[in-house]
């Protein structure tokens, strides 16, 4: 705390937050798209100061930056952070945002009247907005929607219920409701001690596509899971790169195979050849003899 004097009166002044702040907005700028500050800049010269008769700066073409990945975990660095967090503090948020897809301000805001324990669904009916600290009553798409339940969140939950001393179902120790700050501090620790990769509490959802696809979901499926408005914000949660359609591929066989030999017969027999066609292809002459 630095304090300086004006007309005798000591005014108390936080220095480093102040210029916390100032780096913070000058990175956000300059690591997003530094194309903005060029058309302020231009847009200031031409309006404000007459130096320019138009910006050659047009918004329409601002390039567009690469999607940074979010850090996720694949299926066994899910199963050892689920089984490490059993019994410990956060378990409940944890394992609903890995099996059931959810933002941590919808966990946050999520109550045990919204959960269907006869029929293993819950109700996505609201989310809390940290920056503002208050709920919100939908959840970002503005949509209410409902997850179907995994069975062993499903169990879990079941059990949680018995003994719940709040109406919220994830919450933070000694507390009634889920503070996102020391969640997101314990969710690291965790990934420290489990030996998985340290991810976020976004990071988790992205790890709930890993689980899904893992066990059949296509993408439509997974749209559907994060209710997302679009196909193209649901693609950035899709890691496969490929691989799924590999495997895919593999196992796409129409025509019985021939009998394994060291011969010519170990080629599938997609398309039968006539005989005269065979001799005919025997008859060409070999390449470079």
């Amino acid at each position: 705390m630095v304090r300086i004097e004006t007309k005798g009166l000591p005014i108390p002044v936080k220095i480093a937050r102040i210029g916390a702040f100032i780096c913070l907005t000058l990175f956000r700028i300059f690591t997003g798209n530094p194309y903005n500050v060029l058309h302020k800049m231009f847009g200031d010269a031409v309006e404000l100061y007459e130096l320019l008769p138009r910006s050659p700066v047009i918004r329409k073409l601002r390039p567009k930056l690469p999607i940074k990945e979010s850090a996720y975990l694949e299926i066994e660095g899910v199963i050892s952070l689920l089984q490490f967090v059993e019994g410990k503090p956060y378990q409940n948020a944890i394992w609903l945002q890995l099996f059931a897809g959810m933002r941590v301000g919808e966990v946050q805001a999520l109550r045990w009247e919204d959960v269907d324990l006869k029929n293993g669904i819950v109700h996505v009916r609201r989310t809390y907005l940290r920056k503002e600290k208050r709920f919100q009553d939908h959840p970002k798409g503005k949509k209410w929607h409902r997850v179907k339940m995994p069975p062993e969140l499903w169990e879990l939950l079941k059990v949680e219920a018995k003994k719940a001393r709040s109406e919220f179902v994830a919450t933070s120790t000694g507390s009634s409701f889920l503070g996102y700050r020391s969640y997101a501090k314990a969710l690291q620790r965790y990934c420290h001690q489990a030996g998985v990769r340290v991810i976020t509490t976004h990071g988790l959802r992205h790890s709930t596509s890993e689980l899904y696809m893992a066990h059949g979901a296509t993408r439509d499926d997974l749209r559907i899971l994060f209710a997302h408005s679009s196909s193209s914000v649901t693609d950035r949660y899709v890691h496969d790169q490929g691989r799924r359609l590999d495997e895919v591929a593999n196992n796409v066989v129409l025509f019985q195979r021939r009998a394994a030999s060291g011969s010519e017969k170990n080629v599938p027999e997609m398309f039968p050849i006539s005989n005269s066609a065979q001799s005919a292809i025997k008859s060409v002459p070999a390449a470079n003899q």
